[in-house]
């Protein structure tokens, strides 16, 4: 986020709280305290492939993690939620995840404005939680780590109900500006603005969300390039090849799109979701995810069975570049950057268990096998992963 707009939001936030209307001392609840937290190990087939984020060393990173939310009634309509997570691995940015004021005018509408979480997929609100869902981790291939948590900006949410339905509808505005990973390679984007809107239906035991959202990458910095992105261009126009400098640019718009679905009866279950990345950048893929999930659930334990797809598509490059001595390092440079890019294509098979040892405590297992097409550049056709958890709310 740029400072500018960070001192705008922050000033806004504090604006609202001196004009909240007819909040006196006397309203204003003591916080109410709650949390969460999780320890998972993890131990993989091999050591050379960074997207499993795990090694065949058993590892408590980087999934491990403990949060504590704060939630502040302020007066009838006013409430504040803050909410900070701690994350065993160092790489990840432990903070502040939820800072945001709420207004609520009537029990169908919320006004949240601060930062929040980014509505992109069914389990987005509760995605750090663990215990809110029966695998350790969603699948990879839809809840990419390329999509980031939080943006800081505007949501309202509008609820309708009767007795056969109920909706939900939410519109957001906001920004973004901080680290996010493509298949472990990192880049630090900015985004002039995100904007999106959620829908969600809930009939009997049948629930049906879709979320469309569009964004602007105003400026880029992707760490993976042979050399920086700005010495790259420098030499392009010193070498009058400019026109390149826009096949190696992540600057623009993108949209991403998701239609979700789940059944949930008293004892079993079946869900899925479907995810699509689009965009005109050349040296990222498009991106088309799914997975669909099936559960049963006796006394205190449930088994599942996951199935997941993606697949990328990559656009084509232009490489004009002659073959005269003085350009010989600049076309080897742009070569690497060209075969740098990284498609990550797989098929994937996830088995679990989940038992509820205690109320509000969980252990699970979770075994996924991954299988990679041949466009993947791993020394592997494919990998397993087993993780291990112990989820916990307070």
């Amino acid at each position: 986020m740029t400072l500018k707009f960070r001192h705008l939001l922050w000033a806004k936030l504090i604006l609202v709280c001196f004009l909240l209307p007819s909040v006196t001392a006397q309203e204003i609840s003591t916080p109410h305290f709650s949390g969460f937290g999780r320890i998972i190990a993890g131990i993989s087939q091999y050591d050379d492939i960074k997207t499993l984020n795990y090694t065949k060393n058993l590892s408590l990173k980087p999934n491990s993690l403990i949060a504590i939310q704060a939630d502040w009634s302020l007066s009838q309509d006013w409430s504040a939620t803050s909410q900070i997570v701690g994350y065993l691995d160092d790489e990840k940015s432990s903070g502040i995840e939820w800072l945001y004021l709420t207004y609520q005018p009537s029990d169908s509408m919320k006004i949240k404005i601060g930062r929040l979480r980014t509505p992109f997929f069914d389990y987005s609100d509760v995605l750090d939680v663990g215990y809110a869902y029966h695998w350790i981790t969603p699948p990879s291939e839809v809840y990419a780590s390329y999509l980031f948590s939080n943006y800081d900006g505007v949501s309202l949410i509008h609820n309708y109900s009767n007795d056969l339905l109920s909706l939900s509808i939410e519109p957001y505005i906001g920004r973004f500006s901080g680290i996010v990973t493509q298949d472990g390679r990192q880049s630090d984007i900015i985004l002039d603005f995100i904007a999106g809107i959620s829908l969600k239906a809930n009939v009997d035991k049948l629930s049906l969300r879709a979320s469309f959202n569009r964004g602007n990458i105003g400026g880029t910095t992707p760490l993976f390039f042979p050399v920086p992105l700005t010495q790259l261009q420098q030499l392009f126009s010193a070498h009058e090849l400019s026109h390149l400098i826009d096949e190696i640019e992540v600057k623009g718009r993108f949209d991403f799109n998701q239609i979700g679905f789940s059944y949930d009866s008293f004892n079993y279950f079946i869900k899925g979701e479907v995810t699509q990345f689009k965009h005109q950048f050349k040296v990222m893929p498009q991106i088309t995810s799914l997975y669909l999930s099936a559960g049963y659930q006796f006394d205190d334990y449930l088994i599942h069975l996951t199935l997941a797809n993606r697949e990328d598509k990559l656009k084509a490059m232009l490489n004009p570049i002659g073959s005269s001595p003085a350009l010989a390092q600049l076309k080897t440079t742009y070569q690497q950057l060209i075969s740098a890019r990284v498609v990550g294509d797989q098929k994937s098979a996830t088995i679990g268990i989940r038992w509820d040892l205690l109320k509000n405590v969980a252990l699970k297992t979770d075994i996924k096998h991954i299988r990679y097409s041949n466009k993947v550049p791993h020394l592997h056709d494919s990998s397993s992963l087993l993780l291990l958890g112990l989820e916990w709310l307070f």
